[in-house]
């Protein structure tokens, strides 16, 4: 993560990373797979600033809602301005859990 982020605007996504059929398994190392009809998936959800550049990661089983982290990946973070696609729509309260 950078240390002084430009934070005219912030932009969150997440992403999925399929998990190998060899790589979940482990003692200790399951706590953040998540069984899809695809198989083993983690996702990752970022939130950069201005230039593409990491200000915040979370890392959670692939079956996690985007919206339910939005929160958690803007913590501490003041921007000017917040980019994010629909699956941080929170109007629909009832696909993403309670939202404040």
């Amino acid at each position: 993560m950078i240390d002084e982020p430009d934070l005219e605007w912030l932009m969150i996504d997440a992403s999925y990373v399929r998990v190998h059929q060899h790589g979940a398994g482990a003692v200790g190392g399951n706590q953040t797979v998540g069984r899809t009809i695809r198989g083993p998936n983690t996702k990752l959800h970022w939130a950069v600033d201005d230039h593409g550049m990491p200000v915040n990661l979370l890392i959670t089983a692939g079956t996690v809602a985007d919206c339910t982290q939005a929160a958690a990946l803007l913590d501490g973070i003041a921007a000017a301005h917040l980019l994010a696609d629909r699956g941080y729509d929170t109007d629909k309260a009832w696909r993403c859990g309670s939202v404040g």
